[in-house]
């Protein structure tokens, strides 16, 4: 009996196991230059938008509580500092890839709590794991990532770069507004640091 092709390793090629072209790529994007906000984003190969998945607070809800959001965002937003390409995906691969973030954003043990000393970065990292388990992309990514919770974005894109991953910088940013992100205070893995959490007012909108 033929074996079932593994899927483990997936955007090694430039098609599926199906036959699709793997046009779409996963990213994790950096919006600050400093120790700021993360999000995982999807899109077709130079296309001007995508799906953002990220969490973000809501300060009016709960002080506490982040919230899990999925949206369609475009890619060169006015916070972009960077972002990393770790994944190519067919169009039936991005939608798999969409459903399994929303399977892990659905266990109230993945959405981070500012009492935990878990963010935005934490999520990032524990999402490119499913996807990992899923087959969806390849192993080390969310072990690379979440190696890197706390650190500033410009020190994250030198050492993406000097390991011989994917790093685009994309313009210098100033501050334009209050954050829609909110951060612990103390990160698990680092001594305290004040964030600085440069403009994506319109994330929260």
């Amino acid at each position: 009996m033929p074996s079932t092709p593994s899927r483990s390793g997936s955007g090694d090629s430039a098609k599926s196991a199906g036959g699709s072209t793997r046009d779409r790529e996963l990213s994790v994007n950096f919006y600050s230059p400093e120790n700021g906000h993360w999000a995982a984003y999807v899109r077709t190969k130079g296309a001007d938008d995508g799906t953002m998945y990220h969490v973000r607070s809501d300060a009016q809800k709960d002080q506490d509580q982040f919230y899990y959001d999925e949206k369609r965002q475009v890619f060169h937003s006015p916070s972009l500092y960077g972002s990393s390409v770790v994944g190519k995906l067919s169009s039936g691969e991005a939608a798999m890839a969409g459903a399994s973030i929303r399977s892990y954003a659905s266990d109230e043990r993945n959405i981070p709590r500012v009492s935990r000393g878990t963010n935005c970065q934490n999520f990032v990292g524990g999402a490119l794991g499913r996807l990992e388990q899923d087959g969806l992309l390849k192993t080390g990514q969310s072990q690379y990532f979440s190696q890197q919770v706390g650190r500033r974005g410009e020190d994250i894109g030198k050492d993406l770069q000097r390991t011989g991953r994917h790093f685009a910088l994309a313009q210098k940013i100033k501050p334009q507004g209050p954050p829609a992100a909110r951060f612990a205070e103390q990160e698990t893995r680092r001594a305290p640091k004040k964030l600085n959490m440069s403009a994506y007012s319109h994330l929260s909108q």
